[in-house]
């Protein structure tokens, strides 16, 4: 789709409607969908992650939103979420599956994921990260097959585990459907939106605690096959994953706990730089491409991603970062304070000599003392240019600047 907003000139969402609106949108686009290559693995940087459900822009599931505003609002979370270590993030080519495999759907189903998508490339691109991410058609497989997938034992470890909890933690509404029965809508702190579905015919007639018991078992499947998704995606590309919700992290902590310790997701995320528009990191990483490269090899270090319990973005933050960057902070502060101490007491001084000579003629001692207060502004001087170049030297310069 990238191709079609430039063909078209879509600069802003009112562009973007405006051209959907033509009758002949969404064949462009099925067009350019069908002709369309899948990234080989080997083209993918060594440095890359799949963006996991909630962080993909996927637009056709429960952590999918339609609205332009919210879209450029997930485009920043995904965006703080990896620019400052990956240089490459797959993404779901969602519209790109809903215009080759359900291009019977209602028209306006499909202008609806257009909308969504073309939002999420006009975020990007704003961003200036188009450059950094990818698209694969991940894989769609049948919600029903989650526990084929999984294997039996993996299948039923993480269900008899994750229903309870969703039991005990969520908010279940329970719905009369004319004509369908009985719906739910179930909501959980670690789901980004409330999920909706249908109760199957079995359960619609039971007491309230068994369908609610039956609701939190079909979120619970759906879970566990976008899990399953994104694994089987990710190991397409030798990639880790990026998470999006904690209860997503929570299952996948499981999973390796269950399959000995194999390594599954990265999560890099710095609450240090998630006040830094996204647009001005990116800027940043490549004018200071030597230093952020020395970061994000201090940071992989730090966060030990060889070992079977790698250590998260937040530990790292606490027990590396915000020391190195108190320290960069406090010499600074030390070196130009003395800088502008000594340089102020030199110009007094010389203003004072100066008065002195016109009055008493020279004087050696207040000579001497001239040149005692002109030495110690370019000794303090110096060491400031001094920290300067120390503090460019850090490893944690590239965090620093993004702050400063």
């Amino acid at each position: 789709m990238e191709s079609w907003l430039e063909i078209n000139r879509i600069e802003t969402a009112a562009d973007l409607a405006r051209c959907l609106g033509r009758p002949s949108a969404l064949r462009e686009l099925t067009e350019l969908a069908e002709s369309w290559i899948e990234p080989e693995s080997s083209a993918i940087p060594a440095f890359t992650t799949l963006a996991g459900v909630g962080l993909d822009l996927g637009v056709y599931h429960e952590f999918g939103c339609m609205s332009h505003g919210i879209r450029r609002a997930q485009v920043n979370e995904l965006l703080g979420a990896v620019s400052h270590y990956f240089d490459r993030v797959i993404l779901d080519d969602a519209l790109g599956h809903q215009l080759r495999q359900h291009r019977n759907s209602r028209r306006s189903i499909l202008l609806e994921c257009a909308y969504a998508f073309g939002s999420s490339l006009l975020a990007l691109r704003s961003a200036g990260a188009l450059d950094l991410v990818s698209f694969t058609e991940k894989q769609h497989l049948d919600e029903d097959r989650a526990e084929e997938t999984f294997g039996p034992a993996e299948f039923h470890a993480l269900r008899g585990e994750l229903v309870p909890r969703l039991l005990e933690e969520s908010t279940i509404w329970l719905k009369r459907e004319r004509g369908h029965g009985s719906s739910y809508i179930l909501e959980h702190r670690g789901i980004p939106n409330r999920t909706f579905n249908i109760l199957p015919k079995a359960v619609r007639k039971s007491r309230t605690r068994e369908r609610q018991r039956a609701a939190a078992d079909d979120v619970a499947q759906r879970q566990l096959w976008w899990l399953h998704r994104d694994l089987t995606t990710a190991r397409l590309f030798d990639a880790p994953i990026t998470l999006a919700t904690s209860l997503q992290a929570e299952l996948l902590h499981s999973l390796r706990t269950l399959r000995g310790g194999v390594d599954l997701s990265l999560d890099v995320r710095l609450p240090i730089l998630r006040g830094i528009p996204p647009a001005e990191l990116i800027r940043l990483r490549r004018d200071e491409e030597p230093a952020f490269l020395k970061f994000r090899a201090a940071l992989r270090a730090a966060m030990r991603l060889d070992s079977t319990e790698p250590a998260s973005g937040r530990q790292v933050q606490r027990d590396l970062i915000e020391p190195e960057l108190a320290n960069i902070t406090q010499r600074l502060k030390t070196a130009e304070s003395a800088f502008a101490r000594k340089a102020g007491y030199g110009v007094t001084l010389g203003i004072a000599t100066a008065a002195c000579g016109l009055l008493l003629g020279p004087v050696a001692l207040v000579t001497a003392g001239v040149g005692a207060a002109i030495a110690a502004a370019y000794t303090a001087e110096s060491k400031l240019i001094d920290e300067r170049r120390d503090a460019k030297l850090s490893d944690m310069y590239f965090v620093w600047r993004a702050m400063h």
